[in-house]
């Protein structure tokens, strides 16, 4: 979205402010490696990986793994594949501006970010959380950070096991990337633990085809505190489970299951052949009465764990199978602008709270890149967002294989509204750094770099 005139002219004075503080900048002395913002996870430390619509692949940091299916980046209008960069920090503290982690939980694993966030692509990504030393799944949650109202919410998982290196994990199914942690409840007044979280199970597949299933609707048993859904993210609906696979491999295991509260549910059934992107969604959903508890008497040997509530393969009639994805998934986000150099801003504007932030580069020769000049010889800034509601994205990247040497810098300004919580995330040469913040008014430094 792009800044109207009016926009456009209520700025001129802080168009000058920034040129002079450019100006300034320029005189500074450079340095000589990456420095990174002081509360940017993992020091800059990430990892990334570069997939098209047409490509599959995974990355891991920490002990943590992310695995992207074929057809998860969304096409591009034209039709034709498009293009994101991944990436994950992590780290053992918390980051500036993000809320802490509700009482009565202890922290099993860092704190891990995948980005792009407020992303939302066409198919789910996998991510691993490593449970170190956990002798079973029992009490252990994965949480993730709600930027819309600045909470942590419970993110339904699943529990595998990796018998080559004997690691044992919880692991999500996301279609929008972010900040997550896992965690293990203390107390019987927190999830999974009031009552004992129970399990769906889908029927055997044929080992080529990977089921989805999708909540269409939850009703949780009385069992549980009025308003218990709230806690986890979306109130459940949408929460998504596929059918594992081992890292690595590209067929699907002989079921589908899914770790939820205790109740009655309704499911979206989809399909998806392993060679292929394309998904089928049956019309019509299927309900299910979750009523018991899972327990795990071996430990982490998933398939011995007790209690799962066998769905069958029955499917009600008069419904039919339909090419596309469930109903309640959110339409994917277009792909933007990639390069040896990216800079991403990332906010969430909902009624009654909304923020125009604005992304600014500043290099060599007097590069400034921003709304007020949106391209120059070597970048561009491709996403504008000023106030509209929804998943705020602005990014700036470079155009060409080889920018300027010299010192850079990005920097977020709060141009109007409320104060809001952002991150920016930003690539130089496959380094990835996050800044997180929030912003009431002014500008802050998201991370400054040399380019030799």
């Amino acid at each position: 979205m792009s800044k109207g005139k009016g926009g456009v002219m209520l700025k001129k004075y802080r168009i000058f402010l920034v040129i002079f503080t450019g100006i300034i900048f320029s005189f500074f002395p450079g340095c000589n490696n990456d420095t990174t913002a002081p509360n940017d996870p993992g020091n800059g430390n990430g990892t990334t990986k570069t997939l098209t619509s047409d490509q599959e692949g995974s990355l891991s940091n920490n002990g943590f793994l992310v695995n992207i299916p074929v057809g998860a980046v969304p096409k591009l209008q034209n039709g034709s594949a498009g293009t994101v960069v991944f990436s994950i920090n992590t780290s053992s503290t918390i980051e500036q501006g993000v809320s802490q982690l509700p009482a009565g939980y202890t922290r099993v694993s860092d704190f891990v970010k995948v980005g792009p966030e407020q992303f939302i692509f066409n198919m789910t990504i996998r991510i691993y959380l490593p449970a170190g030393s956990e002798s079973s799944p029992t009490g252990l949650v994965v949480m993730g950070y709600y930027p819309e109202t600045n909470e942590w919410k419970v993110v339904p998982s699943n529990v595998g096991t990796n018998p080559g290196n004997n690691s044992h994990y919880l692991y999500i199914d996301v279609l929008k990337l972010g900040y997550f942690v896992l965690l293990k409840s203390t107390t019987a007044d927190n999830p999974p633990m009031v009552p004992a979280s129970g399990g769906v199970q889908w029927c055997t597949n044929d080992g080529q085809t990977f089921i989805i299933l999708t909540v269409a609707s939850a009703t949780l048993d009385p069992a549980y505190p009025p308003g218990w859904a709230s806690t986890y993210m979306a109130g459940l609906v949408g929460s998504t489970f596929i059918s594992p696979n081992w890292p690595g491999s590209p067929f699907p295991s002989d079921y589908c299951r899914g770790i939820l509260p205790l109740g009655t549910y309704s499911f979206w059934v989809s399909t998806r052949h392993w060679m292929s992107d394309d998904i089928q969604t049956y019309s019509i959903p299927v309900s299910v009465t979750i009523t018991n508890s899972l327990n795990w008497p071996l430990g982490w040997i998933y398939t011995i764990g007790d209690g799962w509530t066998i769905m069958g393969c029955q499917l009600p009639p008069g419904g039919s199978w339909v090419a596309g994805r469930p109903t309640s998934w959110p339409p994917p986000t277009q792909p933007f602008g990639t390069g040896t150099v990216q800079a991403t801003l990332t906010w969430v504007n909902t009624q009654g709270s909304t923020t125009d932030l604005d992304l600014h580069l500043f290099g060599p020769n007097n590069i400034h890149v921003y709304f007020g000049a949106p391209t120059s010889t070597n970048f561009a800034l491709d996403r504008d967002w000023t106030s509209a509601l929804g998943n705020a994205i602005e990014n700036i990247y470079s155009t060409t294989t080889t920018v300027p040497a010299g010192d850079y810098r990005i920097d977020v300004n709060h141009f109007s509204g409320v104060s809001k919580s952002f991150n920016c995330r930003v690539i130089v040469n496959g380094s990835v750094t996050n800044y997180s913040g929030t912003l009431s008014t002014g500008t802050v430094t998201a991370r400054t770099f040399t380019i030799q």
